[in-house]
């Protein structure tokens, strides 16, 4: 039990190889800006390329 809630583990489960693609390291709040520079919603155009 976590906070009150419990968990059934199902499926299969990741692999090895996934949960290390997937991680980062720890590294400074004060990379947060140029980690995250490319994210959020594109502005593409009908028409144009994205």
């Amino acid at each position: 039990m976590v906070n009150g809630a419990f968990f059934t583990a199902s499926g299969a489960g990741a692999s090895s190889s996934y949960s290390k693609a997937s991680s980062l390291s720890a590294r400074p709040s004060s990379l947060v800006g140029s980690i995250t520079i490319g994210a959020g919603a594109l502005n593409c155009k009908k028409g144009a390329r994205c």
